[in-house]
C-alpha cells in the first residue's frame, strides 16, 4: 500500500497501516500490519499481533509503531 501510494502521488515518503482494531469473528483483533517507503527506492514493513486491546488502545499504538518506524529510519540515513 505504501508504494503503491508513492507510485500515485509526488510524495518522497508514504506510510501505510492495515489490519483490526477492533473484534472480529476470526479473533484477529489487533494483527495489524505496517509499511514505510521512500522513493530512494526501499521499503521497510513491520507485523504487530497487540492483541484485543480495543480499538482506542490498537489504534494509539498504531501510532506509536508508525512514528518509531519514521524515526528509526531517519536516524539511519542521517549516520
Amino acid at each position: 500500500m505504501a508504494d503503491g501510494a508513492l507510485q500515485r502521488s509526488s510524495a518522497n515518503f508514504a506510510i501505510s497501516v492495515t489490519g483490526f482494531a477492533g473484534p472480529t469473528e476470526e479473533g484477529r483483533e489487533g494483527d495489524v500490519h505496517f509499511a514505510l517507503a521512500a522513493r530512494q527506492d526501499w521499503t521497510v514493513g513491520r507485523h504487530e499481533k497487540f492483541g484485543p486491546l480495543g480499538r482506542g488502545t490498537i489504534r494509539g499504538l498504531c501510532l506509536r509503531v508508525l512514528l518509531d518506524m519514521i524515526e528509526e529510519r531517519l536516524s539511519q540515513v542521517n549516520d
